[in-house]
């Protein structure tokens, strides 16, 4: 849900990244340790599709399921070991602390879905954080990521070409003259409540 191939703008500054796009894998291909793995987790799952990709050198694979009309993200080492799930929740589900936290931040935008974020480490699932996606008034994207405490650690919002500082825009017309954008998000880290650092990125 979260993982995307973007290309990368940090602070305003031309500092290009490509991330590399997850290779698909057939279901019929799938390492039998990681979807015996999965099944045992989710045994009412029904998986819908799977990728590989190399993170710090290691083979890992992501297996996506629906489970209960819900999407579930399941990312496991190449040998079945389970370290992260991203499970889509309703709204209800949602900690009050998490809840207060989306109302005093966007109090008027219209709630599009929630994910939970789960670290899994020698078994044990510890939650990691919220992910909430939201429209705004004016009709664009807002997403949160929220600790299991209330507190905000990340802003996405949607802008335009337009929204972009002169510097930004000009760095890439210079580096992808013929480009065009899909979408542009402004990735805004918080700490102790403050903003601390911004990220533009774009999907052209």
């Amino acid at each position: 849900m979260i993982r995307m191939s973007w290309a990368v703008l940090l602070l305003g500054i031309a500092w290009l990244s490509a991330a590399r796009a997850d290779d698909a894998v057939p279901l019929d291909q799938l390492p039998k340790a990681v979807a015996d793995a999965v099944k045992t987790r989710f045994p009412k799952g029904t998986v819908t599709e799977a990728s590989k990709s190399t993170v710090d050198g290691k083979l890992e694979y992501e297996v996506t399921l629906k489970e209960a009309g819900k999407n579930i993200d399941v990312t496991l080492t190449a040998d079945g070991v389970i370290t992260f799930i991203e499970k889509e929740i309703a709204d209800r589900e949602l900690p009050k602390a998490v809840s207060a936290a989306v109302a005093k931040k966007a109090p008027k935008a219209m709630h599009q879905g929630a994910w939970v974020g789960i670290a899994v480490k020698d078994g044990k699932e510890t939650v990691d954080y919220y992910w909430i996606d939201l429209l705004s008034a004016t009709k664009r994207s807002v997403q949160l990521e929220i600790a299991p405490d209330g507190a905000i650690v990340q802003v996405v919002r949607e802008i335009t070409v337009k929204d972009l500082p002169k510097a930004v825009g000009e760095a890439l017309q210079k580096q992808f003259p013929k480009a065009e954008y899909k979408s542009i998000e402004v990735v805004i880290a918080v700490e102790d409540g403050k903003e601390v650092r911004t990220t533009t990125r774009w999907n052209c």
